[in-house]
């Protein structure tokens, strides 16, 4: 199996950057770890979700830190309030700074975000959802997206696609996507309340749902992925990085194996200045 990430360390800090990305100049991006950080138990230690009952003046520390390592500052970031749905922002620069240092401060309610203005990094905030990361190396124009059970569902990667489209011009043949880190088809089990609505958005869904009715398991990537294709991404330019973030306490924050109580990991994306 070809592996397409790479464990990054700068100063102590740890992360995740992603090949089909790393190729290309100019363009930014990472998914951080909880290695590197100020937050004490059970937020060790690279907490960066401010919606969590963590110290706020530690999880301000930790993303000034990992966008620092990134050549970011918290002025040029922005954040959204996550709900779990399919809507999608286009970021200016005169959003800048939202949701950094105030989660109150978020740009909107909405889960994905898009963009062709550099100096602007998109975050997204995970443990076990999925992070979906964008580029069009032919408009220069990116896009990130909050990806749980709920948004795969809704195919708010598609409307990603979509408004790269709609905003930028992005052809889907040209899009590159990279699906990241997040709970795995190895570990996340579902009850009904999720597998009759993912039955109904996706009908041929014994490729992403395997084991019955008493004990079933989903695979988001594969959800993804073939929401993306269905958007008019080559199978080509689909990318998944394999990482199960329930199945590495040592790097990974995982909602669901700590119980709700837990940090928050950051998939970033921008283009250089």
């Amino acid at each position: 199996m070809c592996l397409i990430y790479l464990l990054e360390e700068k100063a102590d800090l740890f992360y995740y950057t992603f090949e089909p990305l790393n190729k290309f100049h100019g363009i930014v991006h990472g998914f951080s770890t909880r290695k590197g950080g100020t937050s004490l138990v059970p937020y060790d230690t690279l907490n960066l979700g401010l919606h969590v009952k963590d110290k706020k003046a530690s999880v301000i520390e930790n993303r000034k830190r990992f966008v620092n390592t990134l050549g970011y500052s918290l002025e040029d970031s922005v954040a959204l309030d996550q709900v779990h749905g399919n809507r999608v922002i286009v970021v200016n620069e005169s959003d800048k700074g939202r949701g950094m240092f105030n989660y109150d401060d978020f740009l909107a309610s909405a889960d994905g975000m898009v963009t062709n203005k550099p100096g602007i990094l998109l975050t997204t905030y995970y443990a076990d959802c999925v992070p979906l990361y964008f580029f069009d190396p032919q408009t220069n124009s990116i896009g990130i997206a909050h990806a749980g059970w709920k948004g795969t569902m809704l195919k708010i990667g598609a409307r990603i696609v979509n408004e790269l489209h709609k905003n930028f011009g992005a052809n889907p043949k040209d899009c590159i996507a990279v699906i990241g880190p997040s709970i795995g088809p190895c570990c996340y089990e579902v009850d009904d309340r999720v597998l009759q609505p993912m039955k109904r958005a996706y009908p041929n869904f014994s490729s992403i749902i395997k084991g019955d009715e008493e004990k079933a398991f989903l695979n988001l990537w594969e959800a993804n992925r073939i929401s993306l294709q269905e958007s008019g991404l080559l199978d080509i330019n689909i990318y998944i990085s394999k990482l199960c973030t329930h199945c590495s306490q040592e790097y990974f924050f995982s909602h669901r194996r700590d119980k709700g109580e837990t940090g928050r990991m950051a998939a970033v994306i921008g283009l250089s200045r």
